[in-house]
């Protein structure tokens, strides 16, 4: 059975205590809110190697002086928009 990363983070602890524990009294935070912050955590770490192909891609349109486009398709409020967001986020800086 796969453990979420929320989960293995739980499972490594000693004496009952958390390295995150503290943390969480201080901001009040419960289970169900550091599992979701773990979880968009490593969602974003995972998508960090993707994002530096896309700049390394970037630089070399640049220095080719070449152009692409790219599309997205899908229905109105399919999340067309995020996506898009996610995407251009690293490239314009």
């Amino acid at each position: 059975m796969d453990t979420t990363a929320a989960e293995e983070a739980e499972a490594q602890h000693t004496d009952g205590v958390r390295s995150f524990d503290a943390l969480a009294e201080l901001h009040g935070f419960d289970d169900d809110k550091i599992r979701s912050i773990l979880v968009k955590y490593l969602d974003e770490q995972e998508l960090k190697p993707f994002q530096a192909e896309l700049i390394h891609l970037q630089k070399y349109l640049e220095a080719s002086n070449k152009r692409m486009i790219i599309l997205f398709e899908g229905r109105d409020a399919a999340g067309k928009g995020g996506t898009i967001r996610s995407v251009t986020r690293y490239m314009n800086e």
